[in-house]
């Protein structure tokens, strides 16, 4: 029984040190790598920083934002929408975003890019202080409408008639409304 447990013991103890000259190669492959790294490191470029936008002086924003809606006017939309985002660029925060951010929806639409619309009439809401919410609605259930979902389409109309009932959009927003309904009755 003593042999036994001496060779059992003989075993443990040179599986131990095979373990440790293990654990030892591998403590070495960690630190080259390491230094591979650090080496590696140093090397990369650094990205530039991103500069925050500068906010543009009111009067440059007011005029490119009329520029924006003669362009508009002109049916120049790519002109337009490259205008608006200027403005989104560089004065997010300013009293003319929501505006712009409504009216890149329209250059979007006017082009046919229903799913563009939808997303940037739906940043309209972002803005806690917008007065283009109404029609950012309104166009929401256009561009759905333009998509072929009339579902969603009746549920931005419900909620333009729920959540802005003094829109002057509200006989427009009801008539969709009878208008999609009245389609999905004469549907088999």
């Amino acid at each position: 029984m003593d042999r036994l447990i001496q060779s059992r013991l003989d075993q443990l103890e040179s599986s131990d040190e095979a373990v440790l000259a293990r654990l030892s190669e591998v403590s070495q492959l960690v630190r080259e790598l390491s230094s591979r790294l650090e080496t590696y490191e140093a090397r990369a470029v650094q990205p530039p920083r991103k500069v925050p936008a500068v906010p543009m002086a009111k009067t440059d924003v007011n005029a490119l934002y009329e520029k924006g809606l003669q362009a508009f006017d002109k049916q120049e939309y790519s002109s337009a929408k490259r205008l608006f985002g200027v403005i989104m660029s560089t004065d997010v925060q300013g009293p003319l975003a929501d505006n712009a951010q409504y009216w890149l929806g329209e250059c979007a639409y006017a082009v046919e890019d229903y799913t563009g619309a939808l997303e940037a009439f739906k940043r309209v809401f972002q803005f806690p202080e917008t007065e283009k919410d109404a029609d950012a609605q309104r166009k929401l259930g256009y561009c759905y409408l333009r998509l072929g979902d009339s579902e969603s389409a009746l549920i931005e109309y419900k909620r333009l008639t729920v959540d802005y009932p003094e829109s002057e959009y509200l006989t427009r927003a009801e008539e969709q409304i009878r208008r999609i309904r009245a389609a999905r009755a004469s549907k088999p």
